[in-house]
């Protein structure tokens, strides 16, 4: 919701996304990793406290980071002592992770051995691909200090945010649905995942390699939907969370495309940075909240009906909501048509409320 306020308002692109990824991308990939990660090798969490000491620090981190650049001072004091509390809570979280895997190994290597085995081909290698992720972490964390913000803010989102949602979906989506995921198509995802976010995080528009990084997230993310269609679409359940998964699919290869127009220079007579908003608005009002909502509401049963409200006919409103709100603004952009534009951003917070509402009850019935 913060992010969306900030795009709809004046201030520099950079920083809106800036809080879309470390707010909400990241947290959000960091709650998955405690839950998941952990559960993976067959362990618990070595201690929950990490969690708290961890968000605590990276949202510290980010509200003086931001606050720097708002007040017009994103090299001051303030937000580099956001840049090192954000990265120090990065340390938290992967010394927690790798002091869990490292207790489950140590205790016993045959049941990790044989839990990180399991499944098929591509189970395993969206497994081996989540420490791949962590490294864009760090990767992504250090160019906050010494990089340019655009090439963090990609490492970020695309090697910590994109590539766990493809690992998470080819891993999971088979166990929600009791559908097998297309080995082809997790073979092509996986790869061009890793790829993606490497060369276009550090070959920032250096051709041919950018362009290379653009192929590689185009195929990464078309694949990815063609995986969430064909195990959605052979379910014999419909869900209210797997519609938030193939939108938020949908909304990701169009954000995609888009950019993709500009890295090979072809924006269609459209300006590029009105190009490179459309790409911005789709992701982060689009692919990400839809994804993350759709997975939430898959693990979670948030539509129980013990709160009043708390129904499936809210989760799916929800859906809709960020799904039309990531559509006008996309439009609005377009056409430069102010009034569509903010009315996308208005029914993504609605989308937001929802979201925190149905969340929100579910965890007060614990």
């Amino acid at each position: 919701m913060a992010f969306q306020a900030l795009a709809l308002s004046d201030v520099e692109p950079t920083t809106a996304a800036l809080v879309g990824v470390l707010g909400f991308v990241c947290p959000m990939v960091f709650g998955m990793g405690y839950l998941l990660f952990p559960s993976f090798v067959g362990e618990t969490l070595i201690d929950r406290r990490f969690a708290g000491v961890h968000f605590g620090l990276a949202y510290a981190g980010l509200g003086l980071i931001a606050g720097g650049r708002l007040w017009g001072r994103p090299d001051g004091p303030a937000a580099l002592a956001g840049v090192g509390l954000w990265s120090l809570g990065a340390v938290v979280f992967l010394a927690a992770i790798s002091a869990t895997v490292v207790i489950a190994i140590r205790g016993s290597p045959e049941s990790a051995r044989r839990v990180l085995a399991g499944g098929d081909r591509s189970a395993r290698v969206a497994t081996a691909t989540l420490p791949v992720a962590v490294a864009f972490l760090l990767l992504g964390s250090g160019a906050l200090v010494a990089g340019p913000l655009p090439r963090a803010v990609h490492l970020l989102a695309i090697g910590f945010g994109a590539l766990p949602v493809y690992a998470v979906g080819i891993r999971l989506l088979p166990g929600f649905f009791r559908v097998a995921v297309p080995a082809p198509l997790g073979a092509v995802v996986l790869p061009a995942g890793v790829v993606a976010p490497a060369l276009l995080g550090a070959a920032r528009w250096v051709a041919p390699w950018f362009g290379l990084g653009a192929a590689a997230a185009v195929i990464a993310m078309v694949g990815y939907l063609a995986i969430v269609a064909v195990v959605i679409g052979r379910a014999d359940r419909r869900r209210v969370g797997a519609f938030g998964v193939l939108l938020g699919a949908v909304a990701g290869v169009a954000a995609i495309l888009a950019a993709a127009t500009v890295a090979f220079g072809a924006p269609f007579g459209i300006g590029g940075g009105t190009v490179l908003a459309v790409h911005r608005a789709l992701v982060l009002g689009g692919f990400f909240p839809l994804t993350i909502v759709g997975y939430a509401f898959l693990f979670f049963p948030v539509a129980s009906g013990r709160v009043p409200g708390a129904s499936t006919r809210t989760a799916r409103a929800t859906v809709a909501l960020l799904a039309a709100g990531a559509g006008c603004q996309a439009i609005g952009l377009l056409l430069v048509a102010v009034p569509i534009r903010h009315l996308g951003g208005v029914l993504s917070i609605l989308g937001g409320f929802g979201y925190a509402f149905l969340l929100g009850a579910r965890f007060l019935q614990d």
